[in-house]
């Protein structure tokens, strides 16, 4: 049985409305799709008069609703007009192209146009077209009618000089599109590089036709720097750091500016912009695509003309090869522009990390390829400064019994004011890795390295060569002193702190605590709770084991090399001053670690000091003892 064999049917008005509404995501884009196609015409026409010189007009007249394109290209015959203009998807500047790459002609790469369609774009607005023309040496000219229907019409015309004349009586609903301020902005917008001067009403041209990566010659590369500087500034309402010139040759090409901001980016989410131009017109602004995603804190412009556009000419296609080969090129671009200034620019290096080390860092732990490249640039606030692990690794002496580079950190930013001491007295220098994700980098690195970095964590360790152990005798002297703190402490309400006896320099710390790593991680879970919308499951469970993880200890470790802490050795801890003194000394070393300062515990040491103020003022005893000008130092 033979099968029904039929023609699908199409509904070519509603085709041509569809397209033109719903191709195009903005309806100012025929704008860019008209002077293309000017743009491409004086290309064409160059092809045989190498020295014309184009020139695209644009005229509003609100009054008629009527916006008009003019150019001086090569114009079209009833051929062309027949072959390109009456077939939808039928190109001839892609046919140019073609015709142009088989001659190995430079001009080829100015050609702008693709896929044939781009006349559609004034339906977006128009009512109806016209478009009136003449080829380069022909004898005759057309006007070319369609009011977004199958039917065209084709009469003989009167223009007298080769080129084209596109008039768009332009529909009511888009009647703010005839704004003469509008279409120039517009032109700036998608047009600002075309290669032709654009006028409109006359005046212009309006765009600035070259960028600075146009340019091959410089007297100067200072001179180059100041360029790229100023169109930088001119075109983002920002504060330019640093210019990285985009120059790719191969496999891909493209130009362009890339730029860091010296302002602080504050979302690790907002990712790395740039305006994607293809043969120098606007294809997509604020694209965030195309830069490697760990590059958030640059913005910028590229041109290629190896990017494929979509048909809709508002976004690239991914997919070609030219995408990824770029992508990955800019990362490399970016990459040795921080490697150059951290070694020849350390100034402006440093500022870099301070606006954009959350996503530097950030950055840096989420992405291998990054980490791999920068990782051991990155600088990490020390006790001695801002410093790179490449610059760090040396500074400490190994153990004796370890050959590896010893790193030393922090884990919070409110601990840097003991645990600076601390490293200061024992000549180390110390890694307040506190920020987001700096402790996480620090464990990343030294997976990497373990033959020769060894990580140490200070706030999460009783390390026996930073907090030295008594002997037996010393032991056996202080341990009432243990005892009657850490009751006295219980009866205070504080029952999750364990004392114990050190000796550690500066001797004028009296005392420090030290969290257990399983602390640790129930700080920041702690944080994750306050900050973030859990789902009701989830929160119910992290509360319940942040409620059970409360019995664990802290340990505050007493100084031994203390003057205090010697007194309340011998002193009688039955007395309440001396215990007061004995609250005070577990206070100071609260707030000297500032991560672990809660409302509670802050309302806690307020009401202790007015207490003890009190007390000194009420208690005769007490006042007898500390004679006019002495000083009563309560908390070391």
């Amino acid at each position: 049985m033979q099968p029904e064999r039929f023609k699908m049917e199409t509904n070519f008005e509603g085709l041509i409305k569809l397209l033109a509404e719903h191709l195009y995501s903005e309806p100012d884009v025929f704008v860019r799709e008209l002077v293309q196609n000017a743009n491409d015409s004086i290309v064409r026409r160059r092809t045989i008069e190498p020295d014309h010189s184009g020139r695209i007009e644009i005229t509003c007249d609100a009054p008629s609703r009527t916006l008009v394109f003019r150019d001086n290209g090569i114009g079209m015959d009833r051929q062309d007009i027949r072959e390109f203009l009456a077939v939808i998807g039928s190109s001839g500047t892609g046919a140019s192209r073609r015709e142009l790459n088989e001659q190995g002609a430079r001009l080829a790469i100015d050609l702008i146009g693709q896929f044939g369609i781009g006349m559609l774009s004034a339906f977006v607005v128009a009512e109806k077209v016209v478009v009136r023309t003449r080829k380069l040496g022909a004898a005759e000219a057309f006007a070319w009618h369609n009011s977004g229907s199958i039917d065209c019409e084709l009469y003989p015309d009167t223009k007298g000089d080769a080129g084209s004349e596109i008039q768009i009586t332009v529909g009511e609903d888009y009647s703010f599109m005839l704004d003469e301020q509008r279409i120039s902005e517009a032109v700036i917008k998608y047009c600002e590089f075309t290669s032709f001067p654009v006028s409109v009403n006359g005046q212009g041209p309006v765009n600035a036709m070259d960028a600075p990566w146009h340019r091959t010659v410089w007297p100067s590369d200072a001179a180059k720097e100041d360029a790229y500087r100023d169109f930088l500034h001119r075109r983002y309402p920002d504060m330019v750091l640093d210019v990285i010139p985009v120059e790719i040759d191969e496999p891909y090409v493209a130009r362009g500016a890339l730029f860091i901001s010296d302002r602080h980016v504050p979302d690790v989410n907002t990712g790395g912009v740039v305006d994607i131009f293809v043969r120098r017109m606007l294809i997509r602004d604020g694209d965030s695509t195309l830069l490697p995603p760990w590059a958030k804190f640059v913005r910028g412009v590229v041109d290629s003309h190896d990017l494929q556009p979509t048909a809709a000419r508002d976004n690239i296609q991914r997919n070609h090869p030219s995408f990824a080969a770029l992508q990955e090129r800019l990362g490399e671009i970016i990459v040795e522009r921080l490697a150059f200034l951290a070694e020849f620019d350390v100034p402006k290096f440093t500022r870099i990390n301070l606006w954009h080390h959350y996503h530097l860092k950030g950055m840096a732990f989420y992405h291998d390829d990054f980490f791999e490249k920068v990782g051991d640039m990155l600088l990490f606030e020390t006790n001695r400064g801002q410093i790179s692990l490449r610059q760090y690794l040396g500074l400490n002496e190994p153990k004796a019994d370890d050959t590896r580079a010893p790193v030393y950190y922090f884990a919070y930013s409110g601990a840097a004011t003991q645990f600076y001491r601390l490293a200061d007295a024992r000549g180390w220098v110390v890694i307040n890795a506190g920020y987001s994700f700096e402790a996480e980098l620090l464990k990343k690195y030294a997976g990497r390295h373990p033959e020769r970095v060894r990580l140490e964590r200070l706030d999460a360790t009783d390390d026996p060569e930073l907090f030295l152990r008594l002997d037996a005798d010393e032991q056996e002297r202080y341990r009432s002193l243990e005892l009657d703190m850490e009751g006295h402490l219980y009866r205070c309400g504080i029952g999750n702190v364990r004392v114990q006896m050190r000796r550690f320099s500066p001797a004028d710390l009296p005392a420090i605590i030290i969290q257990t790593a399983e602390t640790a991680a129930e700080e920041k879970l702690q944080g994750m709770l306050a900050g973030l919308s859990l789902l009701d499951a989830m929160d119910e469970v992290a509360r319940e084991a942040l409620e059970q993880s409360r019995r664990r200890p802290q340990f505050l470790s007493l100084n031994v090399d203390n003057p205090l802490v010697q007194q309340l050795a011998v002193r009688d801890r039955s007395n309440v001053l001396v215990r007061e003194i004995m609250l005070g000394v577990y206070h100071s070393a609260l707030l000297y670690s500032h991560n672990l300062l809660t409302q509670s515990s802050a309302e806690a040491i307020h009401g202790h000091l007015v207490r003890v103020f009190g007390m000194m003022l009420e208690d005769r005893d007490a006042m007898a003892v500390h004679q006019p000008g002495d000083e009563l130092d309560l908390i070391g």
